[in-house]
């Protein structure tokens, strides 16, 4: 595997320095704060958005199926050729569990969990606890917002409840795809003001393990800087400033942003577009910055493309006082959620080394801090959590057309990745003996 090297490359970095701002740093302790900053932290994103036909949520198997037709345009029920994930999840360990109508290669019943249940909210925050994982951010979306979802609600309160009877750090993550207007503005900034208040949010007493970063608790919008998405990066410093001015709380914020935000093209605005300048401009308006790593990179193309890459953007947010935290993950699959004509494990997870390679590159960068997609992404394949192994999983074929589930590469165990980004926490906090390679597990 490559050695990452930090790229001196003064000339071409300044190019992209910006003026630096004032500093946002804060040097206020706050009382009774178990992570008063995102720096040393390893953290992933967190979906709980699975559901079963006979959990109680009325919402059938959301997010494990979504609709597929037959080759006549009759809509296939939930089962084998009809499924949106391409991971199956080891259910061993859950307290409740629900039968599904996939079966195994032996004619043995398959079976999946609900995010709906407490008792699954709390066993993932335990093995984030196991594992050294320092915490996570819960995934809301815009349309749960915009036409409220007590579910979604809900599950905010039960990650609440387990982060802290873990100790785990945790902040709220709007996915802001799909934000173009005020009334999207208004309804986010209503939301986050009604959670503050129904959770007590900045009472460090009751949330101890919230995250904050500059003496201020963090909230993270997702979505800005990419050019195929209908918001502008003006309208995310309007929600920014909204939200302070709803709950009369000063906030700190995480920016998911487009991976090419600082220079330009990729899946950004053009280089030296107005709508760049204006990134710019709400990117200094943060905390801490988060570009999108999913699906813009194999392993072949990290190595090409990361060290430059990466130590530029380390670079312009130092300058900038700003927290850079890059976005890293195991593999990537859109066969069974998406039909397309791409193939399985689209986007190989080689063993677990394109995920370590990602881990080497941010160290080399001088990163301080990572975020992993994701922990419990089954759609997409990008879950760490404890997983089926290639022979273990359960049939997905539909007449004949080759359908599957991709599991985790049969040599290694169910919780390799869990293990993996445990051992990620522990490099990014200074540990020892690490290196490009891969760590071996004993």
């Amino acid at each position: 595997m490559k050695i990452y090297r930090r790229l001196v490359c003064a000339g071409l970095i300044s190019l992209f320095l910006l003026p630096g701002v004032s500093a946002k740093s804060s040097t206020k302790k706050i009382k009774g704060v178990q992570y008063p900053t995102y720096k040393g932290l390893v953290m992933v994103g967190y979906q709980a958005w699975f559901t079963t036909d006979k959990d109680g949520s009325k919402r059938s198997w959301t997010h494990y199926y979504t609709g597929r037709k037959d080759e006549n345009g009759k809509r296939l029920p939930f089962g084998a050729g009809a499924a949106n994930i391409e991971l199956w999840p080891d259910v061993s360990e859950y307290k409740k569990v629900y039968e599904t109508p996939f079966i195994f290669k032996d004619g043995k019943p398959a079976f999946l969990f609900s995010s709906a249940d407490e008792s699954t909210i709390d066993l993932h925050f335990k093995w984030m606890k196991d594992y050294g994982i320092d915490g996570c951010y819960l995934q809301l979306f815009l349309s749960s917002v915009v036409k409220p979802n007590p579910q979604r609600d809900e599950i905010f309160g039960l990650c609440l409840k387990a982060a802290k009877k873990y100790g785990r750090a945790f902040a709220l993550m709007y996915d802001l795809s799909g934000l173009s207007n005020d009334d999207h503005i208004k309804a986010v900034a209503s939301d986050w003001k009604a959670k503050v208040e129904k959770y007590n949010i900045t009472d460090t007493k009751k949330n101890p393990s919230y995250l904050y970063e500059n003496g201020r608790p963090v909230v993270a919008l997702w979505g800005v800087g990419f050019k195929a998405k209908k918001s502008t990066p003006g309208q995310f410093v309007t929600l920014m400033d909204r939200i302070d001015e709803f709950t009369g709380h000063e906030f700190s914020y995480l920016l998911g942003v487009s991976y090419d935000w600082r220079k330009g093209g990729g899946d950004c605005y053009d280089a030296g577009s107005p709508e760049l300048q204006e990134l710019y401009d709400c990117i200094r308006r943060a905390d801490i910055i988060m570009p999108w790593a999913v699906g813009r990179n194999n392993q072949e193309l990290y190595e090409k493309r990361s060290g430059e890459t990466l130590v530029g953007d380390v670079e312009w947010c130092e300058k900038n006082n700003i927290l850079y935290v890059p976005c890293v993950f195991p593999g990537f699959s859109w066969k069974n959620m998406k039909q397309w004509n791409r193939p399985y494990d689209f986007i190989s997870r080689n063993h677990g080394d394109f995920f370590w390679s990602q881990v080497a590159g941010a160290q080399a960068a001088g990163a301080k801090a990572l975020y992993v997609a994701m922990f419990d992404e089954l759609d997409e394949a990008t879950a760490i959590f404890k997983c089926l192994r290639r022979n273990d999983v359960p049939l997905n074929d539909y007449k004949g057309n080759g359908g599957m589930f991709i599991g985790i590469d049969d040599e290694l165990q169910p919780d390799h990745y869990l293990w993996l980004t445990g051992e990620a926490g522990k490099w990014i906090r200074g540990g020892n003996g690490y290196s490009a390679e891969q760590p071996v597990r004993k």
